[in-house]
């Protein structure tokens, strides 16, 4: 688990190997990669079904890495945007669940201490 899911690990919605948040949960995810200048790559809007299955929406997912549909997307960490549009989504469809799929080459990490 990387620093960020750390930090918000008693808010994650398991699926698989993926984290999942409810809307304000996914907006803290996001504000976390700001502080920490990671970038957000994309977002997937999903509907959790009580059985515990996802169904994602793909008309209702964006992807920030794709410089054909982002001009400039190397220089921009994309977290306006991905507020934004999360909270479009949420408007829409409140019972949907988010990934917030973020760079995680970015994220730095503390040294380690030599014992």
């Amino acid at each position: 688990m990387d620093s960020i899911l750390k930090r918000v690990a008693d808010k994650i919605i398991p699926s698989g190997n993926t984290s999942l948040f409810v809307y304000v949960d996914a907006i803290e995810v996001i504000n976390i990669c700001k502080e920490m200048k990671c970038k957000i790559l994309g977002i997937d809007s999903l509907q959790l079904y009580e059985s515990g299955g996802v169904r994602p929406y793909m008309e209702f997912s964006v992807d920030y890495s794709s410089p054909y549909n982002y001009p400039n997307s190397d220089e921009k960490g994309f977290w306006e945007e991905a507020i934004v549009f999360i909270a479009k989504v949420h408007t829409i469809h409140p019972e949907f669940i988010f990934e917030i799929v973020y760079d995680k080459s970015q994220i730095k990490t503390a040294p380690r201490k030599n014992s």
